[in-house]
């Protein structure tokens, strides 16, 4: 069976489906969606999924619609943003990651920051930014902390892809903001 008869199999199978509940009708806008593509029927699965209040359902179909709109910048933004909201909301790791992958690849440059608080970095990256943020090196941060530079090195790798921020500057600003500073 090639795959346009499978795909027509699956949509005849899928319109005989009652549709009485939000997520069933939710799920039938995914399967259209999945089948015929674009942003229109992606924008039609989000709000079905909106309306059945499925914030997990809801934040995958928002990565789908921001992958169809990719030639539509602010329209794929919004999408990635707030599937990445939901997904830090839900504290779902793999979502969260999913809405990174899909940033990077589309140029999107922080779609949603992750959540910012003690959960994000260990107590040990804490202790090493807030040296960051003292404007110490890799070095002086090992001496200060009885570890190798390599880990030190490690540890601030770490913490500015956990950040999400480009260089140690920017971490030591998001340190400041954080109160890291202050402990």
């Amino acid at each position: 069976m090639t795959p346009a008869a499978r795909a027509e199999v699956i949509r005849a199978v899928a319109e005989r489906l009652p549709r009485r509940y939000p997520a069933e009708r939710a799920y039938a806008a995914q399967v259209a969606a999945i089948l015929d593509g674009g942003a229109d029927r992606w924008r039609a699965a989000v709000e079905a999924w909106r309306a059945d209040g499925q914030p997990y359902q809801l934040a995958g179909a928002l990565l789908d619609l921001a992958e169809a709109s990719a030639a539509d910048r602010p329209a794929a933004t919004a999408a990635l943003t707030e599937a990445a909201a939901l997904a830090n909301t839900l504290a779902a790791r793999p979502l969260r990651e999913a809405t990174d992958v899909l940033a990077r690849r589309l140029g999107i440059r922080n779609a949603a920051p992750a959540t910012a608080g003690t959960d994000l970095l260990t107590a040990r990256e804490r202790e090493v930014l807030r040296l960051v943020a003292e404007g110490h090196s890799n070095g002086r941060i090992a001496e200060r902390l009885f570890i190798s530079p390599k880990t030190a090195s490690v540890h601030v790798s770490r913490i500015i892809a956990k950040l999400e921020v480009t260089n140690r500057v920017e971490a030591a600003a998001v340190a400041h903001r954080l109160g890291y500073l202050d402990i």
